[in-house]
């Protein structure tokens, strides 16, 4: 799909847990739907509990057509004065790069929150629960399943 249009990315469905389950990518030859783990895999994502957001480069001037009230026009060019971008650029090992606008100064930023797949249990949070757990105690476990899971009773079932 080349090149996208000038609102390329749009229309995110989210899950209750705010990941991405589906983004709306437009082009000039229609639009297409990918699912967020799609995404996530394509880009090497860590998470798809992610923010998009494209940013253009902003013009140096803008120019108005101007009609008196005597039916004279003329263009006027107006300066704009931005401050200068903060965000950092990251190339994966990507063969092409299509550019929305066509100029090189514009960039696509992804905002990661996380890892995973966002079902309930931090990984790393258990593990540095499991670190804190008093020496000795083989039924620790419990208190991090209580912690990430509440509301549950954990019971031996055979």
């Amino acid at each position: 799909m080349s090149p996208l249009s000038k609102q390329p990315i749009s229309s995110f469905d989210r899950g209750i847990s705010g990941r991405v389950k589906a983004v709306r990518v437009t082009g000039t030859d229609g639009t297409v739907y990918i699912t967020g783990n799609k995404l996530r895999s394509a880009l090497t994502l860590n998470s798809t509990l992610l923010d998009i957001e494209v940013i253009a480069p902003a013009q140096k001037a803008l120019e108005f057509d101007i009609t008196d009230s005597y039916g004279d026009r003329w263009k006027k060019e107006v300066p704009v004065n931005l401050p200068p971008q903060k965000h950092e650029t990251f190339l994966n090992e990507k063969s092409v790069i299509h550019r929305i606008t066509g100029r090189t100064t514009e960039s696509i930023v992804f905002t990661g929150f996380g890892w995973g797949h966002g079902i309930g249990l931090s990984q790393w949070g258990a593990k540095a629960m499991a670190e804190i757990a008093p020496k000795g105690d083989t039924t620790y476990f419990r208190e991090i399943l209580k912690h990430y899971y509440q509301g549950v009773d954990i019971k031996k079932a055979y």
